[in-house]
């Protein structure tokens, strides 16, 4: 079987402007204001939850804070509810602001008293219920 390299590069050329151009005119605001207007139980959920790590990984912590936080009220049951818990908690011990971490501990410990990461949530819940 030969491999027509023409076609190949075509196609590349193709992908590539298409990022660019997806790149340069949406952001992950759009994204986040898509799932919300048109929710999807199947992918809405695992939208938000990604563009939030994103924002998170980013160190955009207000935007990842956001995405969380719509994850949590559209879909409070979901999958990736316990995971969002842990990650504003966390986000919100880097921050200092220890109310706001002890929050989603705590309710992470409440609706997840099994969850996963339930020893994490503990060790980082002590360290902060007394600030």
């Amino acid at each position: 079987m030969e491999i027509d390299f023409k076609k190949w590069f075509i196609i590349l050329g193709i992908v590539v402007g298409l990022g660019f151009y997806v790149k340069s005119h949406y952001t992950f605001k759009d994204v986040l204001a898509y799932s919300k207007s048109h929710p999807d139980p199947k992918m809405s959920p695992k939208i938000d939850y990604y563009v939030g790590v994103a924002h998170y990984m980013r160190s955009e912590y207000a935007e990842s804070a956001e995405a969380f936080e719509q994850l949590l009220s559209d879909y409070p049951t979901c999958q990736y509810a316990p995971r969002a818990l842990l990650k504003l908690g966390t986000m919100y011990i880097d921050r200092r602001e220890w109310e706001k971490a002890k929050v989603h501990l705590e309710r992470y410990v409440e609706d997840y008293p099994n969850g996963p990461d339930i020893k994490i949530v503990q060790t980082k819940y002590d360290a902060v219920k007394f600030k």
